[in-house]
């Protein structure tokens, strides 16, 4: 979560039990001189805004550098022997690959280790097969709002897509297009259909959906929820689709 969404899920559910609460943490560049330092604070921050006393799991931001996986075990397997970290993942961009060493590593050294990874109707491709079940969480479900058919080549394209190109992919535009075509009109629309795809994965803990307020979270809900409902008439006639 960003600043604000923690500082939202804060007011709504600081003190409410009974919710698993995940948030990630931007390394600084390893080797500067607060690197370590500033891990931890990253997470004191987080607890502060989401005003809780632990987090069920800390997602570290990967880097394409020797050493910066031992760096993070070492600041943070303190707070996970502490109870204020349930489990320490990782997140990762097309710019920032998690190596097969790298991820060997980590579980050698804490065990089954959570990890984030984009994964969505335009991002089929399979990540390492050998995880363990439900240690992947699906990110990018949507392709940060590719699959809703609200943007294409066409029209209005968010700036975010020139900020993280691994949401999208060359075609990915006319990929959306297409599908919003063939599965715009379907109950719950592409968005509903997008998020059961990848509920339906295999080995998924997990989707992080991200959203600005509470009215997109209950649309993209409404939508899922409508799909899945409309399933078993829609399989039953798929061969009128």
């Amino acid at each position: 979560m960003d600043h604000l969404s923690e500082k939202i899920v804060g007011s709504v559910c600081g003190g409410v039990t009974g919710v698993r609460v995940f948030s990630k943490v931007l390394c600084p560049p390893l080797g500067s001189k607060d690197h370590g330092d500033a891990i931890v604070q990253s997470v004191e921050q987080s607890l502060a805004r989401l005003r809780r006393d632990r987090l069920d799991i800390v997602f570290i931001e990967s880097h394409p550098v020797d050493g910066w996986a031992e760096a993070v075990v070492s600041q943070l397997r303190p707070l996970v022997s502490g109870a204020t970290i349930g489990e320490i993942g990782i997140f990762f961009h097309d710019d920032k690959p998690l190596t097969r060493q790298t991820l060997d590593f980590l579980q050698g050294e804490l065990g089954t280790v959570p990890v984030e990874h984009p994964r969505n109707l335009l991002r089929r491709d399979e990540f390492y097969q050998d995880l363990q079940p439900e240690q992947v969480f699906a990110t990018a479900p949507l392709a940060g709002g590719l699959l809703t058919g609200k943007y294409s080549a066409e029209r209005t394209v968010p700036a975010r897509f020139d900020q993280f190109p691994d949401l999208v992919m060359d075609g990915a535009f006319r990929e959306a297009d297409r599908l919003w075509r063939a599965l715009g009109s379907l109950p719950g629309g592409l968005t509903g259909v997008a998020l059961a795809w990848v509920l339906d994965q295999p080995a998924l803990r997990g989707m992080v959906l991200g959203v600005r307020d509470a009215r997109q979270l209950r649309d993209c809900l409404t939508s899922l929820a409508t799909f899945r409902a409309a399933l078993p008439e829609l399989t039953a006639s798929r061969g009128s689709l």
